[in-house]
């Protein structure tokens, strides 16, 4: 399997669809309507997850089998089915339409492959084996969660703060500048201490003593 390259992707308002009924369909859904997508999940019958989110109004069910046209107009397909020879097939079409899809029991003939995710605020760390061993993936996400906290978002909020008002101000930074002034370890330890303004307040201080006007 060559390199793979990773990626964000902004689903919000763009057509998904998901091949499938059970627990890893849901799962997959559940992340995809987070990130804003229109979802179409196909499938005969579905768990009590995807009822609950069908219910809910939150993804639209087709109570039926797969069909070619059902990827028609999709950003993105997941195949998700419990019948390997389906899941093939939907990549096999997607692939010619030129739809980004994921084969949830096969990796390597997928066009993408979903990480596991540690979510703190607008932090995003992804976590992949490449496909080799999602479960050795969702490992190593359960460990960095122990030790990556909320205030590591909290510490994205007070960089995009100054960053924006610097911006607004025409105040130009450059990237050393910023690489030097990110004490990460001294931010978080206020964050975790209540002190919020006075970690936001020596950011400011150290990226004024480095400032080019713009």
């Amino acid at each position: 399997m060559p390199e793979l390259y990773p990626v964000l992707l902004d689903l919000k308002g763009k057509h998904c669809l998901v091949v499938g009924g059970g627990l890893v369909a849901a799962r997959k859904t559940a992340s995809m309507y987070a990130a804003g997508a229109k979802i179409i999940v196909v499938s005969p019958v579905l768990c009590s997850d995807l009822r609950e989110s069908v219910a809910r109004g939150e993804i639209f069910h087709l109570q039926r089998e797969f069909l070619e046209s059902d990827l028609s107009g999709a950003f993105l397909a997941v195949a998700a089915t419990d019948d390997s020879a389906v899941n093939k097939r939907i990549g096999q079409v997607a692939e010619t339409l030129g739809v980004l899809t994921n084969i949830v029991d096969s990796p390597e003939a997928s066009g993408f492959i979903v990480p596991s995710v540690i979510r703190r605020g607008d932090l995003i760390i992804a976590i992949a084996t490449s496909g080799i061993s999602p479960a050795l993936s969702r490992k190593l996400r359960l460990r960095l969660e122990k030790e990556i906290g909320m205030e590591y978002g909290e510490l994205v909020k007070i960089v995009g703060e100054v960053r924006a008002d610097f911006k607004s101000r025409h105040v130009r930074i450059s990237e050393i500048a910023w690489q030097k002034a990110l004490d990460i370890d001294e931010m978080i330890a206020m964050i975790q201490e209540n002190r919020r303004d006075r970690a936001k307040s020596i950011l400011v201080q150290k990226l004024m003593s480095k400032a080019e006007d713009a």
